[in-house]
C-alpha cells in the first residue's frame, strides 16, 4: 500500500507553507507541493470550462476565480496522483492544524478499508468539524485519541483534509471536465448521489481560522458585485434540502441491508 501526500499552496503564501511544512515534519510526512492554480483575477466568464448557467441553477450564482482557482487545484492534485504509482493520495490545504497521530490513523484506516470494507468509496474528508447524515463504521488511533470513520451520506464540506482512491481520482477527473459549484459544493452534489463518500469525526486536520486566500479582500469586493438569480435564498435552499433528502434515502436503504 503506498500513500502519496499532497500539499496545495499559492506560490506568494510562504507563511502557510512554512506553518504547513513544519506541522506534517513533526509527524513525519513527506509530502509533495503542488502549485496552486491562482485564479483570484481570473475572468470567470471567459473561462472555457466554466459553466455559468448551471452554477445559477445550482448555486443561484455565478462563481467567482478564486473558487475557480481552488477547483483547478484540486483537479491538479488528482491528476498528479493518477500520474504516481500510488493506492491513495492524501490532499491537504495550506491553512491546516495537524491533530497528533494523523499518518498513523491514515495508515491504519486505509489498511482497514482495503482488507474489510467491501462497498465501493471514492473520497474520505478528513477536515470537517461537522457530520451530519451518516453511518460510524469503525474507530482508529488510541484510546485518548480515536477518531470514528463513517459512511457520510450527507459528504461534509470543506476541502482542508482530503483522501482519494483511485476510482474516485480518476472519475472526479472526468465529472469535473465542467465546472458549475465550488469545489466542495461540487463533492457534496457528486457523492451524496453516488453514496461513495466516507468522513472522519472528529476531524483528522482542521483549518488554522486564518482568512481564506479565496475570501480575500479582493475577492470579496468581486462577492459584492457577483450575479445572483432572483430569490437567490430560494435557490439555496432547495439545494440544501434536495441533497438532504437524498442522503437520508441512502441511509435508510444502508440500514435495511443489515
Amino acid at each position: 500500500m503506498k500513500i502519496k501526500f499532497f500539499l496545495i499552496n499559492l506560490d506568494d503564501n510562504t507563511d502557510r507553507l512554512d506553518s504547513a511544512k513544519n506541522q506534517l515534519i513533526d509527524e513525519k510526512i513527506d509530502f509533495c507541493r503542488v502549485s496552486a492554480f491562482d485564479g483570484r483575477s481570473l475572468d470567470v466568464l471567459s473561462y472555457d470550462s466554466y459553466e455559468s448557467v448551471k452554477a445559477r441553477a445550482y448555486m443561484g450564482r455565478d462563481l467567482v476565480g478564486g473558487e475557480i482557482g481552488c477547483y483547478r487545484s484540486h483537479v491538479g492534485c488528482a491528476e498528479a496522483f493518477l500520474a504516481s504509482d500510488a493506492d491513495y493520495a492524501v490532499v491537504f490545504e495550506d491553512d491546516l492544524k495537524v491533530t497528533s497521530d494523523l499518518k498513523t490513523i491514515i495508515e491504519e484506516s486505509l489498511q482497514w478499508l482495503s482488507e474489510n470494507y467491501k462497498n465501493s468509496w471514492y473520497l474520505i474528508n478528513i477536515g470537517n468539524e461537522k457530520l451530519k447524515i451518516s453511518k460510524p463504521i469503525r474507530s482508529f488511533g488510541p484510546a485518548n485519541n480515536h477518531h470514528t470513520l463513517h459512511q457520510a451520506f450527507y459528504f461534509p464540506m470543506t476541502t482542508t483534509g482530503l483522501i482519494w482512491n483511485r476510482e474516485g481520482a480518476e472519475k472526479f477527473l472526468v465529472e469535473s471536465s465542467k465546472i458549475f459549484a465550488p469545489v466542495d459544493n461540487f463533492l457534496r452534489y457528486w457523492l451524496t448521489r453516488t453514496g461513495t463518500g466516507l468522513a472522519f469525526s472528529p476531524p483528522l486536520v482542521r483549518t488554522t481560522g486564518v482568512e481564506s486566500t479565496i475570501d480575500a479582500s479582493k475577492i470579496k469586493k468581486t462577492r459584492k458585485s457577483e450575479s445572483k438569480v432572483f430569490l437567490h435564498g430560494l435557490v439555496k435552499q432547495r439545494r440544501l434540502a434536495s441533497e438532504k433528502i437524498i442522503a437520508i434515502k441512502h441511509l435508510f436503504n444502508s440500514l435495511i441491508k443489515r
